[in-house]
């Protein structure tokens, strides 16, 4: 069988992530101890399709691998979405509330500008 690629692969993705989230497909379960916690200005950027970088984040809570899906909270305790993330939890805690340009200076090797980049995101409030 032949199959062809979407025509518009991160749309595909983000579909994916949506529905694997969403109550209405119901094949995946997050835990709500596996979260990201952002500041109001990481949120607000999040709903305008932004990717979270370091600097937004608050807190790192629970055990991920870099590429789980993890459910990003506001500073309330709300969830506002979920993304797939570029670090595991470990490296996230480190470098959390930092620019990304210390990325490497904080780890000792390059990985991405981004935690969550806004084509791995699903924000589920507005």
């Amino acid at each position: 069988m032949i199959r062809l690629a979407p025509r518009h692969p991160v749309q595909f993705e983000k579909n994916i992530l949506d529905c694997g989230i969403g109550s209405h497909c119901g094949q995946i379960q997050l835990s709500g101890a596996i979260t990201i916690c952002v500041d109001a200005g990481a949120a607000n950027a999040l709903r305008k399709g932004k990717s979270l970088l370091p600097a937004g984040v608050l807190a790192v809570d629970g055990q991920f691998d870099r590429g789980d899906l993890i459910a990003v909270t506001d500073s309330s305790g709300k969830i506002i979405g979920h993304g797939l993330s570029s670090y595991g939890a470990a490296d996230a805690a480190k470098i959390k509330g930092h620019k990304s340009r210390e990325i490497e200076t904080m780890l000792g090797y390059r990985g991405r500008d981004e935690i969550i980049h806004a084509d791995n995101l699903v924000v589920t409030e507005s």
